[in-house]
């Protein structure tokens, strides 16, 4: 009986002195790679990313005429705010929307260009 009882004890892993730190976190995410810098849009990209970054926002949208920049404009502010979701950041295309991360009106009607 005393045997079985040494054999336990010798089983037992030691606990480590101090807490084990978490795994490092991954970011995830499906955006496409940007192979040109985003060039004047600084303000805007500032404003969108204000904005995605207050809790009571939780749908943006980026209204504006085609061309002119909006999903490039969504691509940026995504990739740059990719670490502020844990859940991660993903690109969606479908066949009557195309949307990055979020999609949410401007409540005031003001330009967000100026």
């Amino acid at each position: 009986m005393q045997a079985a009882r040494a054999e336990r004890s010798v089983d037992r892993p030691a606990l480590p002195s101090q807490p084990l730190e978490p795994p490092p976190r991954v970011s995830r995410s499906t955006l496409p790679a940007q192979l040109t810098a985003l060039i004047g849009r600084e303000q805007a990209v500032a404003t969108v990313g204000a904005l995605l970054r207050r809790a009571d926002v939780r749908l943006l949208t980026l209204t504006g005429l085609g061309g002119v920049g909006k999903t490039r404009l969504g691509l940026q502010v995504a990739t740059e705010l990719a670490d502020a979701f844990p859940d991660g950041v993903y690109f969606v295309v479908g066949p009557l929307i195309m949307a990055v991360l979020w999609s949410c009106p401007n409540r005031t009607g003001d330009s967000i260009y100026g």
